[in-house]
């Protein structure tokens, strides 16, 4: 589960793999339930080692409808549902004589219909800063634009500071730019001295929220002992913080509400939940802005349970 969410925190579609001999098993759903918290919408289904199933048609129909039925709690729909077998290369890159009553795409089709999302250059600016650089005297800033787009002599703040800057450069290895957008990493300057550190996010036209509370759905996903003590991970800000109210704790396959007003949270379930940092953190709601919306929640650096800020 950890690596699932690390993979696909980062991506911008799915491909679950379910197995046709077992069917639609309990990390199958939680995987669907992960893809759908991370906001992907372009979502493949392949179901794996057809071969053991003797290629039959009817089970393929049932794992499927299975999991379209699931999917509906979701609101997750899948572009196709592919049957193969990994093993003997069956609807991989060619369809296969094993499976003559299917005739749609296969995986590798499905994967060229993948499209890149639609740009985050139209969002309102966000430039987490990752680290800072006194080079020949000049204090130079670095980070990845999340969001939006950055130009030199833009007018920019400065969160949780508080303050107003305007952008005096813009650079990459030996080379000034004019503008930098999304998905860029870059390294800038302001027109006045002013200090700040890694953790610090630049912003434009819409601000982020900025405060020491706010709701949040999560995954924990440790068997160890519950801790509400933490230290909240938000793109490059990591502060202390405390679960302070789980409103409901969910059953992670099956959706059904728990217990409200609980005391702790127990592995692979999903939480609604309060959090409160020990000083403010800089955020979006995921819905609006995905990079400033999602977090992980650690304790000496083990990462424990991963959520989506939805305030």
């Amino acid at each position: 589960i950890k690596n699932m969410i690390t993979g696909a925190s980062q991506a911008e579609a799915a491909v679950l793999i379910v197995d046709a001999s077992q069917g639609v098993e309990e990390q199958t759903k939680r995987h669907s339930y992960l893809i759908e918290m991370l906001g992907l919408k372009q979502v493949v289904v392949v179901i794996n080692k057809m071969d053991k199933v003797d290629y039959s048609k009817e089970r393929f129909e049932k794992v499927k409808k299975d999991l379209i039925d699931f999917f509906k709690k979701l609101a997750i729909e899948p572009g196709f549902v592919i049957p193969i077998s990994a093993l003997r290369g069956d609807n991989i890159a060619k369809l296969s004589e094993n499976t003559d009553w299917y005739k749609k795409k296969t995986v590798l089709d499905a994967l060229d219909d993948f499209r890149e999302s639609s740009s985050s250059n139209e969002l309102p600016l966000r430039l987490p800063v990752q680290d800072v650089y006194d080079i020949d005297g000049r204090k130079i800033f670095v980070g990845r634009v999340e969001a939006g787009i950055v130009r030199v002599g833009d007018e920019v703040n400065i969160s949780p500071l508080g303050e107003k800057v305007k952008v005096r450069t813009i650079e990459e290895w030996k080379k000034s730019l004019d503008k930098a957008e999304t998905g860029e990493s870059i390294g800038f300057t302001f027109d006045e001295d002013i200090d700040i550190d890694r953790g610090e996010i630049i912003s434009s036209g819409r601000l982020p929220d900025v405060s020491d509370e706010f709701f949040a759905s999560i995954y924990w996903m440790t068997g160890k002992p519950f801790l509400k003590d933490l230290a909240i991970k938000c793109a490059t800000q990591e502060i202390p913080c405390e679960i302070i109210e789980i409103k409901e704790r969910i059953d992670s396959s099956s959706f059904e509400v728990l217990e409200n007003n609980a005391k702790i949270l127990k592995e692979t379930d999903i939480g609604k939940v309060m959090i409160k940092t020990r000083k403010p953190l800089v955020k979006d709601n995921f819905y609006d802005i995905e990079a400033l919306g999602r977090f992980v929640l650690t304790d000496k650096g083990e990462v424990l349970g991963a959520g989506i800020v939805t305030n």
